[in-house]
């Protein structure tokens, strides 16, 4: 059963470490969910499962804890290429919601250079300056979703569209790290951070037999600029063991919609829409309990709730909620849509599997965590007969938390019921199997609600006390994405 549009599009933003930074959004269907990691840039971090925070010993400290550019005795020259897999799924067709059944789109590799830096020891021995360009986000797709139905109609309810989105963003950091003492380490890194975003979407009308249901037409032209900030510590507890200390005041943007841009000309009434990028503080240990061996961990603490809490209601503002089949509805108020925060966990390690008088060879291995971050709505309780939050389910049904969703449990609001049913499913596509009760078995299913987790592994050399290349590979296994990363450091 293949189909061609969606419901909601699981988006991956190909940013560097499987996406830093993330938004705020509206309530339009290519906002409704974002697979976001906060890793750190680098071959290195990367092959250790993102860990860095608690070592720190090279240029992409300048991202992840800029108290670690006091390990650089020389000037150098840091510069990182990726290249990124990054599968879609979405729910699909009239029924999707019901059934699951979707389309898994393999997408194309996309190569950019992730980071450069260029890092500067003073001479005083104690301070380290850099200057860096981080390409946080590239992001472009155009999809089509098909008029559809919601649990509680058997009409179509949710009218179709297409829409074609291009996101891209920079950072331009400057940074600084001061050695205290032979303990403690201080770092800081200040950014300017630019972002461009073009959206066009375009909705038709449709009926059912209690009215018609209208959503706009948006699109979206424009780009700003603001600012974030690092700041960074690392302190050592035995001669085996450092502790670091990393905390980013992300920056958030607003750009311009435009609503009711019926010829999606960039006209119509503007609407400011924030991309709030979420805020993230996280702790790191590095530990040597061999001369040619150290394990790495790290936990961080993600800022979710940032992306949603300047959500827009536009998709629902003038929603004809009585021909969908409930006139007690309504649209979303303020807060009405979050997002939880969360904690993610990386780890490795490093082994030096050849050490010569000028030469060193390094193998590298990690896992780490990403947790769920889907939006989520928390509906008005007191403008329909059922609480909308409440699901619904018959006397005969067992518990609504331990069947799917698609045999008589949802909930009762038209606005949750696409996100609910989205945090409920594998999506994938369904493939003819005549020993499936429906005719069909799901494929290449992904969850955007569930913790993806990512193992890494990597190598690296190290020749005289100029050069240095090091190679890592990243996959996951419930988002199925995969990136190779590869870094090299010249010192003069």
């Amino acid at each position: 059963m293949k189909v061609r549009s969606s419901l909601m599009a699981v988006f991956v933003l190909l940013v560097l470490g499987f996406g830093v930074p993330a938004w705020a959004q509206t309530d339009e269907e290519h906002f409704q969910t974002f697979p976001f990691n906060f890793s750190n840039p680098g071959a290195r971090p990367s092959a250790m499962g993102g860990a860095f925070i608690g070592l720190a010993q090279d240029a992409s400290a300048a991202a992840s804890n800029p108290a670690g550019l006091t390990f650089l005795t020389k000037k150098q020259v840091y510069v990182e290429y990726k290249n990124m897999y990054t599968p879609v799924v979405r729910l699909s067709a009239f029924d999707s919601m019901l059934t699951g059944f979707g389309t898994f789109t393999s997408t194309n590799r996309v190569s950019i250079p992730g980071f450069i830096n260029l890092a500067v020891p003073l001479k005083n021995g104690r301070a380290t300056v850099a200057f860096s360009m981080q390409r946080f986000l590239k992001y472009s797709t155009t999809f089509a979703l098909a008029a559809r139905r919601s649990f509680s109609s058997s009409e179509a309810v949710y009218p179709n569209v297409s829409t074609v989105l291009d996101y891209s963003g920079t950072s331009y950091l400057g940074s600084v790290g001061y050695k205290v003492n032979d303990k403690l380490r201080v770092g800081f890194s200040g950014s300017l951070n630019y972002m461009s975003a073009f959206q066009t979407s375009a909705r038709t009308s449709t009926k059912t037999s209690l009215g018609t249901i209208t959503v706009p037409n948006t699109s979206m032209n424009g780009s700003d600029i603001a600012f974030g900030l690092n700041a960074g510590v690392l302190y050592e507890l035995h001669p085996m063991l450092t502790v670091g200390f990393s905390y980013t005041k992300a920056p958030s943007f607003t750009q311009t919609e435009f609503v009711n841009d019926t010829n999606l000309t960039f006209s119509g009434t503007a609407v400011p829409v924030k991309f709030n990028i979420p805020d993230r503080y996280g702790v790191g240990i590095a530990f040597k309990p061999l001369s040619r061996f150290t394990v790495v961990f790290d936990a961080v603490r993600v800022n979710y709730s940032d992306l949603a809490k300047d959500t827009r209601t536009i998709y629902y503002a003038g929603y004809n909620f009585a021909a969908a089949g409930d006139a007690k509805q309504a649209a979303p108020v303020a807060g009405s849509f979050y997002m939880d925060n969360a904690t993610e966990f990386h780890g490795g390690f490093e082994a030096q599997v050849f050490r010569g008088q000028r030469n060193s060879a390094f193998a590298r291995f990690g896992v780490f965590s990403m947790a769920p971050h889907n939006l989520l709505y928390k509906p008005p309780t007191a403008t329909s007969d059922a609480p909308f939050g409440v699901v619904t389910a018959g006397p005969s049904n067992p518990p609504c938390d331990q069947k799917n969703p698609g045999t008589g449990c949802y909930p009762t609001s038209i606005v949750l019921q696409p996100l609910w049913a989205a945090s409920r499913f594998y999506i994938g596509e369904g493939v003819p199997d005549s020993t499936a009760a429906t005719g069909f078995r799901l494929d290449n299913a992904l969850s955007v609600a569930k913790t993806d987790i990512g193992v890494t592994f990597g190598a690296g050399i190290a020749i005289g006390g100029g050069f240095q290349l090091d190679f890592a590979y990243v996959t996951t296994n419930n988002l199925r994405r995969n990136e190779v990363v590869v870094s090299t450091a010249i010192r003069f």
